[in-house]
């Protein structure tokens, strides 16, 4: 009777750790073939659970879709990292990643991370939430200096699921513009004119303090 307990204690210690350390089996993603990015290198590192890809983003919104197969449903992580190539022909001050799933995932605390440029950060992340039909969650990426025409940026995080051993993803890249040299030009008139005004004003207030007519004799007189 013993013996049979020891049995039953093992297998069940043996089912259970096979379904608390899912692996991921395979994992691909590519492309959506609309043009906005160009996906020339897509490897899986099984070893690790690393998706990577390599692409040129020619406009916004960009999309890598993929999917993830498990050996059980029970809450593997998937990393996946990106290089993508600025050919959009304006620079990047700040680059969203939006991540959808069909199924409940969480961004791993602290696993988001940005190698390239150098001097950016990860400004903020928003963990999934049910949005219609799928979960979608938000990395937002930015730093000091633009990610100019021909440069790079490099990014990374993980994510965690349940619910499925084979789930399909979407990665939306979406970079934020430099604004334009003419809004720049705009807002410096508009600062020229109102200090030229300002100017003006006080020079009319100069004149009568110096002169020490009040100010509504200068007004009529004005009017004459």
């Amino acid at each position: 009777m013993m013996k049979n307990q020891t049995i039953l204690v093992a297998l069940a210690a043996a089912t259970f750790c096979s379904v608390a350390n899912a692996s991921i089996t395979s994992a691909s993603w590519q492309d959506d073939g609309d043009g906005a990015i160009k996906c020339s290198w897509s490897p899986f590192n099984p070893a690790t659970s690393t998706l990577s890809m390599v692409g040129d983003q020619y406009w916004a919104p960009a999309h890598m879709v993929g999917t993830v197969t498990t050996d059980t449903p029970s809450d593997p992580s998937l990393t996946l990292d990106s290089s993508v190539n600025n050919d959009t022909g304006f620079s990047w001050t700040g680059y969203r990643v939006n991540v959808y799933m069909a199924e409940p995932f969480t961004f791993t605390p602290f696993s988001e991370n940005i190698t390239l440029p150098s001097d950016w950060t990860v400004a903020s992340v928003q963990q999934p939430m049910l949005s219609g039909s799928e979960y979608e969650g938000t990395i937002f990426y930015s730093g000091p200096d633009p990610i100019a025409p021909g440069q790079s940026i490099d990014f990374g995080y993980q994510i965690a699921f349940s619910g499925g051993s084979s789930i399909a993803f979407t990665q939306e890249m979406m970079p934020i513009a430099v604004p334009e040299p003419a809004s720049f030009g705009l807002i410096a008139g508009l600062a020229l004119c109102a200090a030229a005004v300002g100017s003006r004003l006080r020079g009319w207030q100069q004149v009568r303090l110096m002169s020490g007519v009040p100010a509504f004799a200068t007004s009529v007189t004005r009017a004459r």
